[in-house]
């Protein structure tokens, strides 16, 4: 559904994002996606992803979130399983 890159500010270095990037070939699938970058904007706690910005150029969304360094939460959950079991 989307791919995600590794993204680092020019100005600071330290700044680190993860970059979705999401084909939108229907405006449906815009409007939902728009819903979820509204609520994730809201959410800001220590314990979720933060959510920065998104730009939509050329049937494109470009999600800016925190980049969490350790791989996709999927990966961790099943690391995590295979240990306790």
């Amino acid at each position: 559904m989307c791919t995600v890159y590794q993204a680092f500010n020019r100005k600071n270095p330290d700044e680190c994002w993860a970059v979705r990037v999401m084909k939108v070939p229907e405006q449906e699938i815009l409007h939902k996606i728009k819903i979820e970058a509204a609520v994730m904007s809201m959410c800001a706690n220590r314990n979720i992803v933060n959510y920065h910005s998104s730009y939509y150029y050329m049937n494109c969304l470009f999600m800016f979130i925190e980049f969490m360094d350790g791989g996709c939460l999927t990966e961790v959950i099943y690391q995590y399983m295979k240990k306790i079991n």
